[in-house]
């Protein structure tokens, strides 16, 4: 019997030994002790002990029928497992461990282009995560708005090489071999020129494309909807797992890290923004999801445009070039100048624009 049903029986007990005492005193207190009185006494303290010998029963065969349960279950996932390992080695039946998401990010980013490439870099990034109904999220949450922040473990669902993993399962199934990767073992980091291991790096592109985030915890409301701040996942991000972030455990002060790691991208010190764009955003601004003011909204595009969130080639194409991205429901046009970046023009984003 755990520590729970203890408690139960317990509370059983008590109540039942106050319910007798209340009623003996009361008796007593009344003057009304008499031969009568002592038989009605009499006759409920025997009822209430068959109850409690009934309930004390009920409960111990529930505690014995779910320690069958977990008996049985625990047996047949250990048989499960002998079978699977006398049919070959564990690394053929990996996909016995299957996973699914537990729920889905919900955020201020429709598309990667404009995508912080780290967690907390632009605090403002507002969204949620939406947990599946069979987690139970008003339960599954409680107690995790005692931390601030939490881990995020989810899937790159929006990686750009599918047809290069489909030509090499085709391949190696041709050729009967499993040895050929779907991923490259090098990679060259943003903004570093030269290439380093996959393993080195944080890329989206590995053998298995799951990813590692942080974010802030702002609150959780009645529904089970988790909102979150900092983030840098893009709408509809398929989450695997939260964890907690434990300063005593996840924070290590003299870790070591390669010099390359501490290459200065390029940055920009001030963010201008043309009359008629901020205009655009306070027409805009009731129609956005994540937000409800003109300032946070400003502040976030501030914060991502100080950043250089600019792919290669529109790097390439050098300043004045306008470019865009899509934050909320709205598109940004903005180019760089300098050491600043101005923002042009502010639009409700349509299926139509252009997003180039």
């Amino acid at each position: 019997m755990n520590d729970a049903n203890k408690s139960q029986i317990i509370a059983a007990v008590a109540g039942i030994i106050s319910t007798v005492i209340l009623f003996y005193v009361g008796q007593r207190i009344s003057g009304s002790s008499n031969t009568e009185t002592d038989s009605k006494l009499k006759e409920k303290c025997e009822e209430l002990e068959k109850r409690l010998t009934e309930e004390t029963q009920k409960r111990l065969t529930i505690e014995k029928s779910r320690e069958q349960d977990r008996t049985g279950r625990i047996d047949a996932e250990r048989a499960l497992a002998k079978m699977q390992k006398e049919q070959g080695n564990t690394e053929s039946n990996v996909d016995a461990y299957s996973l699914e998401p537990i729920g889905y990010i919900r955020s201020c980013f429709p598309k990667r282009m404009g995508t912080p490439r780290q967690g907390l870099l632009v605090d403002k990034a507002y969204g949620h995560l939406e947990l599946s109904p069979v987690t139970n999220p008003t339960a599954s949450l409680c107690n995790l708005d005692e931390y601030s922040y939490v881990w995020i473990i989810f899937l790159f669902h929006e990686n750009t090489n599918p047809g290069r993993k489909i030509r090499l399962n085709a391949l190696n199934t041709q050729m009967n071999q499993k040895n050929i990767s779907t991923v490259k073992s090098k990679v060259v980091p943003p903004r570093l020129a030269q290439k380093v291991g996959l393993f080195s790096t944080r890329t989206p592109h590995r053998p298995n494309p799951i990813g590692l985030s942080i974010a802030k915890i702002e609150s959780i409301d009645a529904s089970g909807r988790l909102h979150l701040s900092g983030l840098d996942l893009v709408d509809g991000t398929p989450v695997l797992d939260i964890k907690p972030y434990i300063p005593n455990y996840d924070s290590i002060t003299n870790a070591i890290t390669p010099d390359w790691i501490h290459h200065t991208p390029s940055s920009y010190v001030h963010v201008y923004w043309e009359d008629a764009a901020l205009h655009q955003l306070e027409q805009h601004i009731e129609e956005c999801k994540h937000f409800q003011s003109v300032k946070d909204v400003k502040d976030a595009i501030d914060q991502l445009l100080t950043l250089d969130i600019r792919t290669q080639h529109q790097r390439s194409k050098g300043d004045l070039w306008d470019c865009k991205f899509r934050f909320d429901v709205l598109q940004f046009v903005f180019c760089a100048e300098g050491d600043a970046m101005r923002v042009k023009q502010v639009f409700l984003f349509s299926e139509t624009m252009d997003e180039e």
